[in-house]
């Protein structure tokens, strides 16, 4: 819609530089932040998703999305996040804990855990219900103005 009502988008963090090893450093010094060994971890159920069922289920790799905004803002080298990726994203026995927790958290057994998990039933979400129409529109809308 910005492009029919002329709507400018402002992004004044896109202005400030941006070091997270400084960020960190100062939330430990000013507020006693502990820092949880990767982005999200802080959540048990968010730590599964990211470092095992969305790899593993749909190939799909979060870190690869957070890394390159490492790259963009000049925090690190293309070189460095492919070294971070060759490595798995958490330990298998933190993986083990993590599906544990969850799988005890909400009422399903490990097996059944890795039945859907290891399924090939991948729904789309147009399977649900939704403002598809809305979307269609809007789509074509991005066609006509070039941006789609």
């Amino acid at each position: 819609m910005p492009y029919i009502c002329k709507i400018k988008k402002l992004r004044p963090l896109n202005c400030i530089e941006y070091n997270p090893e400084k960020a960190l450093e100062e939330l430990k010094q000013e507020v006693g932040f502990e820092y949880y060994g990767s982005k999200h971890n802080e959540s048990v159920f968010t730590r599964l998703l990211q470092t095992y069922i969305q790899p593993e289920k749909f190939g799909f790799e979060k870190r690869r999305a957070h890394l390159s905004s490492m790259i963009i803002s000049g925090n690190m080298t293309r070189e460095e996040a492919l070294h971070i990726l060759d490595e798995p994203p958490e330990t298998k026995e933190q993986i083990e804990k993590d599906i544990e927790e969850v799988t005890s958290k909400i009422g399903i057994t490990r097996k059944e855990f890795d039945e859907i998990i290891h399924s090939g039933n991948i729904r789309s979400h147009l399977e649900f219900k939704n403002d598809k129409k809305k979307q269609e529109i809007f789509n074509q809308i991005r066609k006509i103005l070039g941006r789609g």
